[in-house]
């Protein structure tokens, strides 16, 4: 993202504290996909040193799921769509 995101976390009530934490670190995503009969995606996200950020944990399997995320509150729901489905 090139442009400062400072704005559009202000809107979603991220404190301006976290929200100039977020601006000046960096963050490194560690992503695992795997299949154990059902795919996941694991996302860890790292802050510069070493500051553990959000984790996501995924399940391909068409089942809504909610999550309540610690920097952005209650996510609704996601759900994940294969790309050959989008057309």
């Amino acid at each position: 993202m090139s442009d400062s995101s400072d704005r559009i976390l202000e809107l979603q009530g991220v404190s301006w504290f976290k929200r100039k934490a977020i601006e000046l670190a960096t963050i490194t995503l560690n992503v695992n996909h795997y299949d154990d009969g059902i795919e996941h995606i694991n996302i860890d996200q790292t802050l510069t040193g070493g500051i553990p950020g959000n984790a996501e944990y995924r399940t391909l399997d068409w089942v809504e799921r909610r999550k309540q995320d610690d920097l952005f509150g209650f996510i609704g729901k996601y759900e994940i769509k294969r790309a050959g489905i989008l057309s």
